[in-house]
Parts: structure tokens; C-alpha cells; sequence
């Protein structure tokens, strides 16, 4: 068993600086069914880690109008999944298994093997691309995502079909290759430990009215 672990423990670090670090800025822009101008438009953000860490921030909006970021880290080197809501100030923190960080590293080299027709292959912002499907059965919505394997797999142009005709782009516009800055990972000050069901309460009570029908 111990010899096991320090096997998985030495190929886990060899995948772990095999990542490419940048900074990826774009937009996410929501359809409504039929529409050709988008209802909705938010900024968006990703970074990679040498390390293989990532994080992610949208642009989002409440219920009642106000604005914040909505954030994803997550920290391999810490060994930790950090979600952040803005409008409760609500972080909910797991822990990642050496296992788990296996797996992450593993999706991060997944499209190396994609196919070689050359109509699933394209450029975006110099990069090659090769386009990546995701349609589970029995599911309302497609993903269809142009993936690029130098930058870990990570999708530059992608749209999220969804049965009823609405559809959400979400495409990156400018590209920074070089280490991302230290600020990006760390989190807002005045942040409440909460689990996910904790926060989906906490949005609930807060917005409360914004779901009741409005009575004369």
C-alpha cells in the first residue's frame, strides 16, 4: 500500500508540471430562443497554474440588479475546491483527494487523443482547436466546445445549446501565456464558510420576494 501511494504521489507530480500557465479573459453571452442579439453579457475569466490550479470568474448578476463575481478555485498545491457565491459572501470549501487532482490533470491532457477529421479542427486566437461534443442521453442541452490542447485542454470558443432554442456563447478574447497573477487566487475578505445547501438557503432568503407572486 505505502508503495502504491508513493507511485501515485511521483506520477501525480510529474503530470502536475507537465501544465501550461496563461490568463484567458472573454465574454459569456446569453440567447434567448430565436434570438440574434444576446439578452446578456458578462466577463468572464480563466486561469491555469504551472501547477495545474485553476480559477475561474463570471460576471454575475442578482436577482435585484446588484453585480459581483461568482468564483471557482481550484487549488491543487492546497489540495482544496473553493466555490464563492457573491450575493450571501458565501465560500464553500472541499477538500481534493490525490486521486481526484489525478483525474484533473488527466482532463487537462483528454484532448491530445480527440479526432483528427479535420472538420473538427480549427484556430482561435492562434491556437489549434479541436472541437469536443457533449451530449449526455436524456439531457436538455448540448455543449459543443473548440478545446485547445496546448493550454491544457481548455475551451476557447464553446456554446451550450438547450432544448428549447436558448443558448449561451461563452468565447475567450485575449490570451496572456505567462504565469497567472497571485491576486487572482486568493479570495474576497469577509467570506462565511457555508455548505452549498447553507448558501442555497441564504440566496433563497435573501431574494425570497423576487420568487413570490406579486398579491394585490
Amino acid at each position: 500500500m505505502i508503495r502504491y501511494s508513493l507511485i501515485l504521489m511521483f506520477g501525480l507530480s510529474s503530470l502536475l508540471s507537465a501544465q501550461t500557465s496563461f490568463t484567458a479573459k472573454g465574454q459569456v453571452r446569453h440567447f434567448a430562443p430565436g434570438a440574434s442579439a444576446p439578452s446578456q453579457i458578462a466577463n468572464h475569466l480563466v486561469a491555469h497554474r504551472a501547477d495545474g490550479s485553476i480559477v475561474r470568474v463570471t460576471d454575475v448578476t442578482s436577482p435585484s440588479g446588484e453585480l459581483g463575481q461568482a468564483i471557482e478555485i481550484i487549488d491543487l498545491s492546497r489540495r482544496q475546491h473553493i466555490r464563492v457565491e457573491p450575493f450571501t459572501a458565501s465560500k464553500t470549501t472541499s477538500a481534493i483527494s490525490p486521486a481526484e487532482a489525478l483525474l484533473h490533470q488527466m482532463a487537462a491532457g483528454a484532448c491530445k487523443q480527440a479526432s483528427t477529421n479535420p472538420d473538427m479542427q480549427s484556430n482561435r486566437l492562434g491556437r489549434n482547436v479541436v472541437l469536443v461534443i457533449r451530449n449526455q442521453p436524456d439531457s436538455p442541452v448540448t455543449q459543443s466546445n473548440w478545446v485547445a490542447p496546448e493550454l491544457n485542454c481548455t475551451a476557447l470558443d464553446s456554446t451550450i445549446t438547450t432544448t428549447d432554442g436558448s443558448h449561451a456563447d461563452r468565447v475567450i478574447l485575449n490570451l496572456d501565456t505567462a504565469e497567472p497573477a497571485t491576486q487572482l487566487f486568493q479570495l474576497p475578505e469577509g467570506l462565511t464558510e457555508r455548505t452549498a445547501e447553507e448558501t442555497a438557503q441564504a440566496f433563497l432568503q435573501k431574494y425570497r420576494s423576487f420568487a413570490e407572486p406579486l398579491r394585490p
